[in-house]
């Protein structure tokens, strides 16, 4: 299980590659998309060490588009 710094640091890198192994593969693929009112999922797995995991998207602000 990672621990909160862990999972800060997968985000602050914009969750390009894999918390959990040592390597930190960047052979990590996402799918199947799914979402609630606030937030959509993601399901993630690592091709090398196969662990998988849930990635946590929420609404952080709007741009305005000129009409």
């Amino acid at each position: 299980m990672l621990n909160h710094e862990e999972v800060k640091q997968y985000v602050r890198n914009g969750g390009e590659s894999c918390p959990y192994c040592n390597a930190g593969s960047l052979t990590i693929v996402g799918s199947f998309e799914e979402a609630d009112e606030t937030t959509v999922f993601r399901q993630v797995k690592c091709d090398c060490c196969q662990k998988s995991w849930t990635d946590e998207f929420t609404l952080s602000g709007i741009t305005e588009h000129e009409d």
